[in-house]
């Protein structure tokens, strides 16, 4: 990609990125100021809440990994012997 097409595309990209975050901004600001009051006595709970639930989902996750990279011992790998009589 050539340089200035490369500063083209950034720059638009920069320009939208901090629209949305002002927005955004704005009216999680809205938000806070207007329950505010209720996340003052609950920001322990409410914090905690957030760790576990993210600690469940890095487990979670984990997990899954772990998971699909256990081979499946149910299903023989190879054949079973002949028995010549």
């Amino acid at each position: 990609m050539k340089p200035w097409l490369f500063f083209v595309f950034n720059t638009i990209a920069a320009v939208v990125w901090s629209g949305v975050f002002i927005i955004a901004g704005r009216y999680i600001g809205e938000f806070v100021t207007k329950y505010w009051p209720f996340f003052k006595h609950h920001v322990v709970l409410l914090i905690l809440v957030v760790v576990v639930l993210i600690v469940l989902f890095v487990w979670f996750r984990i997990w899954e990994h772990r998971v699909a990279r256990v081979p499946n011992t149910m299903t023989p790998t190879r054949p079973a012997p002949l028995h010549r009589n």
